[in-house]
């Protein structure tokens, strides 16, 4: 019998986003493209595979980049209640409309298997001409 481990710790949810959004700043700048990040207070950390979470995070926070047009803005949230941290990524696309939500099939494939395999759950929403956003819950440590 095979098991896979996945090495959980307890991490902040928002040290994470601060890293990635540090990783693109380059892209940032040459689109000219805002990241609003807020983080409510007393949260936490969560217990997760810090590397997992990354990686989710990098690519949500890629394709917001992608579809927000210049000058536009990416609002990256990291919340809470009393059981779960959450971590809310927001474009200011076009969004989609629902014969095109296929086009999200690998994205969500690869990002929803990284929050599942931390005990997490991945939920989207988007409304044509509005935007999209991701948001990632996960248990807290």
């Amino acid at each position: 019998m095979t098991t896979s481990f996945s090495p959980r710790h307890a991490a902040d949810l928002s040290d994470i986003a601060r890293g990635v959004i540090t990783r693109f700043g380059t892209v940032l700048s040459r689109r000219d493209i805002t990241v609003r990040l807020w983080v409510e207070l007393d949260c936490g950390p969560a217990r997760v595979d810090r590397s997992d979470i990354r990686r989710l995070c990098e690519n949500l926070l890629l394709r917001a980049i992608r579809v927000t047009p210049e000058q536009g803005t990416v609002y990256v949230r990291v919340s809470c209640d009393e059981r779960d941290v959450f971590l809310a990524i927001s474009d200011e696309g076009a969004g989609y409309h629902p014969r095109q939500v296929g086009q999200l099939a690998p994205l969500l494939q690869t990002c929803r298997s990284l929050g599942e395999a931390n005990d997490g759950k991945l939920r989207w929403a988007t409304s044509e001409g509005f935007g999209t956003t991701f948001t990632l819950r996960v248990p807290r440590a």
